[in-house]
């Protein structure tokens, strides 16, 4: 080949890389922006996954302090049952610690929904994370 073809073929492939780099450069700050916007979505994601975390772990504690109240009720009516002397007192608290062991079983059951919930809420902070 001529010396001269050569040339000019290299100065073309150098004019093509030049061109290149130039639209390279200058995609930089949508790219930079676009990473950006995608670093933030991952922020207000973790963000959202731990508000879930925190809200199901302030759930359970309240449905663990309604148990214990329940529970405490229950012992209290157990012990005034034996002190009542009319057969209609004494049906009307068996009555009542009925109805309070039905609470203390819903309670229980929205105990481990939560706690499920709160599996799945720290699953979720923890994909969020490795985003």
């Amino acid at each position: 080949m001529d010396a001269t073809v050569e040339l000019l073929l290299d100065i073309q492939d150098k004019d093509v890389r030049i061109s290149n780099l130039k639209r390279q450069i200058a995609n930089v700050p949508a790219e930079k922006k676009a990473v950006a916007d995608e670093i933030t979505a991952a922020e207000t994601k973790l963000e959202q996954a731990r508000q879930q975390v925190l809200e199901v772990e302030k759930l359970i504690k309240t449905v663990e302090v309604d148990i214990q109240t329940a529970n405490n009720k229950k012992i209290d009516l157990t012990r005034k049952s034996f002190e009542v002397k009319k057969n209609e007192e004494y049906k009307a608290i068996l009555s009542e610690i009925a109805t309070t062991e039905e609470r203390i079983s819903d309670l229980e059951t929205d105990e481990l929904e939560a706690m499920e919930k709160l599996d799945l809420a720290k699953a979720a902070r923890i994909e969020a994370k490795k985003q």
